[in-house]
């Protein structure tokens, strides 16, 4: 499964009454708000993604979108995951060079900027840990990608896994 955009049927503000703008007694209201959805992406893992006993950020193989030029998006990335506590996860984000982002995790961490990274805990055995991470991405003239990376915290001999369903969740909002 790939993100996709919700593409809304066409404004036809056909008067009601007599009002074309009117919020309670035209099409207007009713078609604008459909609006609402038009830049919404959803991306989702269709399978596990491992790394075996490494601290070296890989790119996610899902979790990744083109942001076109001087566009501004925000984000929610939800992110199951597991590995050995004693390793933990670290994530961070890269983005477009001139692009400026600002993201957090909720609730345990306060915000951070692209490249860095920040640790998350994990969970052990078969439990997976869900996260969800916030963020604004506000696009220079370079478009690219925004592209989660993640490696084990500290280096085991174990597996560390971004599991299948984690999502990432896109809104333009200029």
């Amino acid at each position: 499964m790939t993100g996709g955009l919700y593409n809304p049927r066409p404004v036809d503000d056909v008067p009601v009454n007599g009002q074309v703008q009117h919020g309670v007694t035209s099409n207007w209201a009713f078609d604008h708000a459909a609006d609402y959805g038009l830049h919404t992406v959803f991306i989702c893992k269709t399978a596990d993604q491992i790394v075996h006993d490494s601290i070296v950020l890989v790119n996610d193989t899902h979790l990744l979108y083109a942001i076109g030029a001087n566009e501004v998006w925000r984000f929610v990335a939800a992110l199951l995951h597991r590995a050995n506590p004693a390793a933990d996860i670290d994530i961070t984000f890269t983005i477009p060079v001139g692009g400026n982002l600002n993201w957090g995790l909720t609730p345990v961490q306060q915000g951070s900027i692209a490249g860095t990274e920040v640790r998350i805990p994990t969970s052990a055995g078969a439990n997976l840990r869900l996260d969800f991470i916030h963020g604004i991405i506000r696009n220079g003239a370079t478009p690219g990608n925004l592209q989660l990376q993640w490696a084990q915290g500290t280096q085991q001999n174990d597996d560390a896994i971004m599991a299948q369903y984690s999502c990432l969740v896109l809104q333009q909002i200029a």
